[in-house]
């Protein structure tokens, strides 16, 4: 049925386009019942000639119009006109993330408060039993004041070819048409096979990334050549791209692109509340006026770089002409306390020398501290009990082990603050890898009366652990990386 302003299409009369794709034509327009403006979507024509499809159709949109959620779009109404069918749902006015991201870069703060809002409407969505499968920026309005609206739930895996000069393919399944997106399908949908709701995730990673860096993280010349990119290859790392992307960021974008299915979030739950953690301490941070180098533009931390370097060799060459030919005065060694409760042990670093983690029991179980040097305020990171934390080599994460009873387990927490996740049971100390793509630690396993010492390594996520060596009869402690990762050091419990 031709559409254009003025016409009718039931009890909404349309007032002017405002996009078209493979998945039809949207118009807004106003409702003559209750006079408010509204987004009709006509669908394309085969919808109705195909009962079943239809009927799905009708099944979906019932079940998206009741997931009541703030970043989930409203459905009103669906019918048919002509045989055309059409749905009439909440109309948002703002831009699309595409068209946000096409306008120049995002600001990191920016990033995680979209990405926080439209994440958790999709794990409302999931728990749903409702997969989107078309998840992409043309997907995700925003309005004026911020606020995210997913748009299409329920549409993507009923719709038929694209419209000429559009990337949107299609592929057959089991289950039935799926749709999707050629640069933000997931490896599984992509060779399509059955997807569920980890197949979303993986696009919710390719967003993020192209809100990251600016760019898409899988794009050819066809759509053929960028399914088979999504499905074989590797983007180019995010902070191989911008280095000052904060390390959880840049973890969540990581997992959430995970080829195999298996390695990103159990629950779409579990990715909404890492986003929220980090959205709400980046918010702290701001509101603190406490700028951290990782949260500092990459331009910006390569001229302080060169500049520390170019004063610290001026320096140098000064100190060297001053003190030649002098005997150097023998000065005493001072100690001064970092901390003052008479309680602390197992101290750690961060990589920047601005954070100090160590254990304290000061208020009864022992937990993970973290102090401040510049401002000197402590807070706890943990619940306890818990002991020997160490940094991540970027600084984001710290891992620590967490004894209950006879059992002592290994578990990380983000230094900004967040859910503590447990990452091997049975382990005696850990370490992580110079890169921090690995992490070390030792297990101990009875034999013959006494202790054999495993070594064993995994990833930061806790999987695919792999075994490195056994030293029989030993109660080792204390496995630490060397500086260029290329061996381990131990130490003999005493």
């Amino acid at each position: 049925m031709p559409v254009s302003a003025g016409i009718q299409i039931g009890p909404y009369q349309v007032l002017d386009p405002l996009g078209s794709g493979g998945m039809g034509e949207v118009y807004r327009a106003k409702d003559t019942r209750l006079g408010r403006d509204v987004a009709v979507k006509v669908l394309p024509r085969q919808f109705a000639s195909h009962p079943e499809r239809m009927h799905r159709f009708e099944q979906e949109a019932r079940a998206a119009s009741a997931l009541n959620h703030p970043a989930i779009v409203t459905i009103y109404d669906i019918g048919t006109v002509d045989t055309t069918p059409y749905i009439a749902m909440e109309f948002v006015d703002g831009k699309n993330l595409h068209e946000i991201i096409k306008a120049g870069r995002i600001s990191l703060k920016k990033v995680i408060s979209i990405a926080s809002q439209f994440v958790d409407g999709l794990a409302k969505a999931h728990e749903a039993g409702i997969v989107h499968r078309d998840l992409k920026p043309e997907n995700l309005m925003v309005n004026g004041d911020g606020f995210v609206k997913i748009l299409d739930f329920g549409l993507a895996k009923l719709s038929y070819a694209p419209t000429p000069g559009t990337s949107d393919v299609q592929t057959e399944t089991s289950a039935g048409v799926v749709m999707g997106t050629a640069a933000y399908m997931s490896p599984e949908q992509a060779a399509g096979k059955l997807v569920d709701f980890r197949s979303d995730q993986f696009s919710v990673g390719s967003i993020l990334y192209e809100m990251v860096t600016g760019r898409k993280a899988f794009a050819k010349e066809t759509a053929a050549e960028t399914m088979a990119s999504v499905i074989r290859e590797e983007p180019e790392s995010v902070s191989s791209i911008d280095a000052a992307i904060p390390g959880p960021l840049r973890w969540i974008v990581e997992r959430c692109m995970a080829k195999d299915p298996e390695e990103r979030y159990a629950s779409t739950r579990d990715l909404a509340r890492d986003l929220q953690s980090l959205r709400d301490h980046f918010a702290e941070i701001v509101t603190s006026g406490e700028t951290r180098p990782y949260l500092q533009s990459s331009k910006s931390s390569r001229a302080a770089f060169l500049f520390a370097i170019l004063t610290a060799v001026i320096l140098s060459v000064a100190a060297a002409i001053y003190w030649a030919g002098r005997k150097p005065a023998q000065k005493p060694v001072v100690f001064r306390s970092l901390t003052y409760s008479g309680s602390d042990s197992s101290p750690a670093v961060s990589p920047n020398g601005e954070l100090v983690a160590f254990r304290s029991d000061r208020d009864g179980a022992p937990k993970i501290w973290l102090k401040q040097l510049k401002s000197g305020n402590e807070i706890a990171l943990t619940d306890g009990p818990d002991d020997f934390p160490r940094f991540s080599p970027d600084g984001s994460f710290l891992l620590f082990i967490r004894t209950e009873g006879s059992v002592s387990s290994l578990y990380r927490v983000p230094v900004l603050g967040g859910e503590v996740r447990k990452v091997a049971d049975d382990v005696r100390s850990a370490d992580w890898s110079p890169d921090g793509k690995q992490i070390v630690f030792i297990r101990w396993v009875p034999s013959r009366g006494n202790l054999d010492s495993h070594f064993l390594t995994l990833n930061p996520d806790g999987s695919v652990v792999r075994e490195l060596v056994v030293i029989p009869q030993k109660q080792l402690h204390y496995a630490r990386w060397s500086p260029n990762g290329a061996c381990l050091r131990k130490r003999e419990a005493e």
